[in-house]
């Protein structure tokens, strides 16, 4: 879970060259989701009988070889939380073939290889255990694969999210924090419109996406903001090569589209 929604998160990070936030996205990722998976782990391995008998597993036998294949999957869950939040972080950040073979060596061939050739020696143990062996020998390949892009194993979350450096040399920002006030959401706007001049030759859409911007503001400002309460709105002016991106944060109350579905019926 934790996994999946590093996704589209990190890939809004990432479009707007944000490199902190996608740094503080992936270590939660890593950090929620290995501690997660690690407690629901640990509660597993002191009762691997709870869940096959709640599924109805009986017998001895049965119940001992259930017991065993709950212990080696709890084992697995960490790496694989690990794993998973790498898997969809390169996605978002336009690495799609390193996601692809990661996720290919996870879930497949490293998992089918380890089950093959520990099924003869262990039984059903050795194919519970290629679970284990997967997650590992994956986090272990990625390592080494950031070792040969970077002539050296990564020894911290900038190693470990590969990204460009070169590219925020292409970027140009412009950044703006207000509380509101109507005078500052119209200086605001007119510095996007002196800020889109600078890139673009067409006047009609600078004033266009500084109406819009306006609009956007005036329209957090009057859904979101409380009155009594000290809030905030950032926006902030991205240019990479000629494409203008706009950012808009705040601090204000969450939209409730149930309430507002409900108001519109």
């Amino acid at each position: 879970g934790m996994g999946t929604a590093i996704l589209p998160v990190a890939g809004m990070f990432y479009g707007e060259g944000d490199r902190t936030a996608l740094k503080d996205t992936l270590k939660s990722a890593i950090r929620l989701g290995v501690t997660a998976n690690s407690i629901i782990a640990v509660l597993i391995i002191l009762f691997p009988e709870a869940l096959p008998s709640l599924l109805g597993i009986e017998g001895a036998d049965t119940l001992q070889m259930a017991s065993a294949a709950m212990i080696m999957f709890a084992v697995s869950m960490p790496l694989r939380s690990l794993n998973m939040a790498f898997i969809n972080f390169y996605q978002a950040t336009k690495k799609p073939v390193l996601s692809l073979i990661l996720c290919s060596l996870q879930s497949l061939i490293y998992t089918l290889a380890a089950s093959v050739i520990l099924i003869f020696p262990m039984d059903s143990d050795g194919v519970w255990l290629a679970f284990v062996l997967g997650e590992a020998l994956t986090l272990i390949t990625l390592a080494v694969i950031i070792a040969i892009r970077n002539k050296r194993f990564p020894r911290s979350f900038d190693d470990l999210m590969i990204l460009d450096k070169s590219t925020e040399k292409d970027r140009n920002k412009l950044e703006f924090s207000t509380d509101g006030s109507i005078d500052e959401i119209k200086y605001i706007s007119d510095q996007l419109y002196d800020f889109c001049l600078t890139y673009m030759s067409d006047e009609k859409s600078a004033k266009d996406l500084s109406a819009c911007v306006e609009e956007i503001c005036s329209g957090i400002v009057k859904h979101s903001f409380t009155d009594g309460k000290k809030q905030w709105l950032d926006i902030t002016f991205i240019n990479q090569n000629n494409e203008i991106t706009i950012r808009f944060r705040d601090n204000g109350r969450p939209f409730d589209h149930m309430k507002q579905i409900i108001s519109v019926n």
